[in-house]
């Protein structure tokens, strides 16, 4: 028996993917999308300019 056409494989794999990536985008209930918790006001935010090389190791980024 053939494993079928490499065209149908990637198709039948895209689609088990995107049923996984909606699973865990959606809450308990499995209707409800769950949303990441609100930043904590009082933590340092490392502001740089994105246009530039930016700095990975410089902690919580916000580009500008």
């Amino acid at each position: 028996m053939s494993s079928g056409s490499p065209l149908g494989n990637a198709i039948i794999v895209g689609v088990m993917l995107a049923d996984g990536v909606r699973y865990y985008r959606l809450g308990p209930d499995g209707k409800t999308s769950v949303r990441a918790p609100e930043p904590d006001p009082t933590r340092k935010i490392n502001i740089q300019d994105c246009t530039r090389p930016v700095d990975p190791n410089a902690g919580n980024l916000l580009c500008r």
